[in-house]
């Protein structure tokens, strides 16, 4: 099927351009010639389910698939109210929604910028910045989460930066309220394996994905498929990537780890959890540039000089003479304590490494029996 051509008119909105097609949808770039500003449009057009009209630009249901095209319809819009419901500056606001042409449209707000990848291609010295858009995207995450709405289908291309490095997320095609039974939707590789199971997703799930993202432009490679991994797992840790954890603090990468988790609950059960965890330990600073490392190694060579030269100085003075200070007696026998082991940490530290390198057959079980606890 193909897009509508540029120059379209939907009343007070021109079509400018087609932005993309995702087989349930295509979605345009347009003019609202009222306010002078551009917007984004979204167009209901499943084609497996329908066909347009070249002619008219019109869109029909296929012969029997009038049931499924009106269920579809009904989903798309069901998807326009969950958006028009959230209020968050990084998800964009929905101006409206109408009928035309046998279908239905969404308009929203056009997120300037690029797709994660394409930005970070194009803004390559900007990639010490992926911590803290994991952090902006992590809150967008926590906000979604908090209004009882799961996205569930966070991939890279949803992801979107701007001219100023803010992260905005985007394409609530795959939302559902939290809690309520729906359609499983799986988007290898970036969806988790739940995801694929009837109403088992959650928080956790989006998660998951929202890792899986950022995992694929780390390493410039999609992650192994989820269901995959339950049969053999390849996927080795960030945390264990000597060239990674040289460019970035250590909590990112195993946080990214952890986030992987093919158990549900081995993962952070929420957007705040692992936003707490990362406040928790302490981020060190990205590696300094060898100018500013030669800095520091020349500013410290002259000052253990200096400590020396009046060392030197002071012995002078006394005449060559050291005095050595008594070393100080050890505490009697009565007063000495055997150092204690210390107790191991709590199975809710956070870098818990017992979500890495997980054996498959023993996945599958642990996940059919969460599947099972779910339902």
């Amino acid at each position: 099927m193909l897009p509508l051509p540029a120059g379209t008119d939907f009343g007070i909105y021109t079509l400018l351009d087609t932005l993309g097609h995702g087989g349930f949808a295509f979605v345009y770039l347009a003019r609202d010639k009222q306010l002078g500003r551009r917007v984004c449009i979204k167009e209901h057009a499943p084609e497996d389910i329908c066909e347009r009209d070249p002619a008219s630009g019109e869109i029909a249901p296929k012969p029997g698939m009038e049931s499924a095209f009106a269920a579809s319809l009904a989903d798309f819009q069901r998807e326009a109210e969950v958006l028009a419901a959230l209020h968050h500056a990084q998800i964009p606001a929905v101006h409206e929604i109408f009928e035309s042409g046998g279908t239905a449209y969404v308009v929203t707000d056009y997120a300037e910028g690029a797709p994660l990848p394409q930005w970070l291609a194009e803004e390559a010295e900007h990639r010490h910045q992926l911590p803290l858009l994991l952090e902006s995207a992590l809150r967008i995450l926590q906000s979604l989460h908090r209004e009882g709405v799961l996205h569930r289908d966070i991939k890279p291309g949803h992801l979107i930066v701007d001219a100023a490095g803010r992260v905005r997320l985007v394409d609530f095609g795959a939302a559902v309220p939290a809690g309520a039974r729906h359609t499983p939707v799986f988007t290898p590789p970036y969806s988790p394996p739940e995801q694929n199971m009837q109403g088992t997703a959650g928080a956790w799930s989006d998660l998951y994905s929202l890792a899986a993202s950022f995992r694929s432009v780390l390493v410039n490679e999609p992650p192994q498929d989820a269901l995959q991994r339950l049969e053999s797992d390849r996927l080795r840790p960030l945390a264990d990537n000597a060239t990674l954890r040289r460019e970035f603090p250590e909590p990112f990468l195993r946080g990214i780890d952890r986030a992987l988790s093919l158990l549900p609950e081995k993962r952070f059960e929420s957007a705040e959890a692992w936003l707490a965890a990362l406040k928790r330990h302490e981020t060190p600073q990205p590696a300094r540039n060898r100018r500013t490392i030669a800095i520091v190694v020349i500013v410290t060579l002259c000052a253990v000089v200096a400590r020396i030269i009046a060392m030197l100085v002071g012995r002078g003075l006394a005449g060559d003479t050291l005095i050595e200070q008594p070393a100080e007696e050890p505490p009697p026998a009565a007063l000495r304590q055997e150092a204690k082991p210390q107790p191991a940490e709590e199975a809710t530290d956070p870098w818990d490494d017992d979500y890495l390198l997980q054996d498959g057959k023993d996945m599958r079980e642990r996940m059919l029996k969460f599947v099972d606890g779910a339902k």
